[in-house]
């Protein structure tokens, strides 16, 4: 492991590092000023973690960094709810184009790191960047964890129908995001399942947009939520985070839902205050970093860090299934009842 002992400000060869102050995080900046390349790694802790490389040109730093950081803590939580012994960490590259130049510098920063950082595809990266960034650096996931992430959600939504008294048949759900590899995975595991799936997505990919619809989704170009008339029982988010806020919430609940079970991270804009909102409304939430657990165990058995991938994910379905029973039995959010459940069963297992 590289010491924690580092000074402020470095070079790693062209890379210039600096260290960002935060009381609670190790928070680093990086850039290569010829490609324009500016991007933060955050560390929850010492310990090797496995976390995306999120890219998106144009974001401006101060978004970046209160994205990551929450990310980062959402990775670190997912891993000790999983059983996994990691921390958690997370990168953005908020500024710089894609190329392969690029990768190879972010490469050659993960690399530093010896194993802290076992980096992985995120939003705005690809397998074939990873297959870039895997020539200056070995700490890098080449395994497609999109239909692992699906296949858990998908299981926590046919458990989940038992709180309902139906079957998965029965079930209609929106995904948004669709067109995007979760989503597009979890659309064919819940219509393999019989379910109805619509779906939304902004993509203008007409190729990937007829691959959706090719699945059988009945398929919305416009960014919305579910709609009263259109009868859906589960809202699956699969994209960007913090979509269940103060405006959303009751909209959802106008039209009908029963459950929010979906592969986005950081889904809830005002933690608990979000979860508390949607339990006093009667809709059921599967908690994201539980729900979406499978991608991370993927990269976790890559690197032989879990010896029971196929049985985690597995038990995804039961386990938010048991949160959000537990959350009816004690008229508690889930987001509450979960911090006790996962802390009794990680003090059982260890």
């Amino acid at each position: 492991m590289v010491s924690e002992k580092l000074p402020d400000h470095f070079m790693i060869g062209e890379i210039q590092v600096d260290r960002i102050a935060h009381h609670d995080l190790e928070a680093w900046h990086f850039a290569v000023d010829r490609l324009g390349l500016k991007g933060i790694d955050i560390f929850t802790g010492p310990r090797p973690s496995i976390g995306g490389i999120r890219w998106i040109n144009g974001t401006s730093r101060d978004q970046a960094f209160t994205t990551v950081s929450g990310l980062a803590l959402a990775m670190a939580e997912k891993s000790a709810q999983a059983g996994l012994p990691l921390d958690g960490v997370k990168m953005f590259v908020y500024a710089g184009e894609k190329s392969p130049d690029a990768l190879r510098r972010v490469g050659e920063f993960i690399e530093f790191w010896q194993g802290r950082h076992i980096a992985s595809v995120d939003m705005g990266t690809k397998l074939a960047d990873m297959q870039i960034v895997r020539e200056t650096t070995q700490y890098v996931s080449t395994v497609n964890p999109s239909p692992y992430t699906a296949r858990g959600v998908a299981s926590a939504m046919r458990t989940c129908t038992k709180l309902y008294g139906t079957k998965p048949s029965d079930l209609r759900v929106f995904v948004s995001g669709v067109c995007g590899e979760v989503g597009f995975s979890l659309a064919q595991e819940l219509i393999r399942d019989g379910m109805q799936v619509l779906g939304n997505d902004i993509t203008q990919d007409e190729d990937r947009i007829a691959a959706v619809k090719g699945l059988g989704v009945e398929f919305f170009s416009e960014s919305r939520l579910p709609l009263p008339e259109e009868k859906v029982h589960v809202y699956a988010p699969c994209a960007g985070g913090g979509v269940l806020n103060r405006t959303t919430i009751p909209l959802l609940r106008q039209a009908g839902i029963w459950l929010v079970n979906g592969s986005a991270n950081c889904q809830l804009a005002a933690g608990r205050s979000s979860a508390e909102h949607m339990h006093i409304l009667g809709i059921d939430w599967a908690k994201d970093d539980v729900t979406n657990r499978g991608g991370l165990l993927a990269v976790a058995h890559e690197f032989s860090l879990v010896t029971d991938m196929e049985g985690k994910i597995n038990e995804t379905g039961q386990i938010v299934f048991d949160l959000i029973e537990l959350s009816h039995e004690l008229d508690r959010p889930v987001s509450d009842v979960a911090r006790e459940y996962f802390a009794k069963h990680i003090k059982d297992a260890a």
